[in-house]
């Protein structure tokens, strides 16, 4: 039997932009399903990640990948930090603290918003805290592609979404666009 998907919610969606509740019972039913269905999403439509007010729950869960390979031209990554990828990591009530000021413009994409790029400063480097499924605290330091998807998916717990740190609106549009004028390379 087919595995039916919850909807992600596109960019307009209200609930998107509501800053989520931090998980009390990481070990509820209620939760393990939210983290089993957001890791079907993110198997299905191979997707860098996902946060849980995507599919329109406000809790503080986010679960990502770092792909070794990708011929995504949304994935700028950086294998000098990540040189074997990152596999899929749930992140339960994540928080982030900046390290440095170096920030590097990117392009973006979004399951909420499918189809789009935005370019995207971010900073190079910063450093986790998240508590696991099973209730473990991981701190790390990550650089480079792993930063940005990390900023990416936290800004969604706060109901911040990339178009909303654009710096310039005309680095906003259709992928295909984009990419076929080139302006994918700038």
């Amino acid at each position: 039997m087919k595995e039916i998907l919850p909807r992600i919610l596109k960019y307009g969606n209200p609930l998107l932009f509501k800053e989520s509740q931090v998980v009390e019972d990481i070990s509820s039913p209620e939760v393990t399903k939210i983290i089993h269905q957001m890791m079907a999403i993110v198997n299905h439509y191979q997707a860098a990640g996902i946060s849980a007010p995507q599919l329109g729950i406000p809790l503080s869960i986010a679960i990502y990948s770092v792909p070794k390979h990708s011929d995504n031209p949304k994935y700028a990554l950086t294998p000098e930090y990540d040189p074997d990828g990152v596999p899929l990591t749930l992140m339960i009530n994540p928080r982030l603290k900046l390290l440095g000021e170096e920030i590097i413009e990117a392009w973006e994409g979004c399951m909420s918003l499918p189809g789009m790029l935005g370019k995207v400063g971010r900073y190079k480097s910063v450093e986790c805290e998240y508590f696991t499924s099973s209730g473990e605290l991981i701190r790390r330091q990550v650089h480079g592609f792993h930063a940005r998807i990390l900023q990416h998916e936290c800004d969604h717990l706060k109901g911040i979404l990339y178009p909303m740190k654009l710096t310039e609106i005309s680095s906003f549009g259709y992928q295909d666009e984009i990419i076929a004028t080139n302006e994918f390379l700038l």
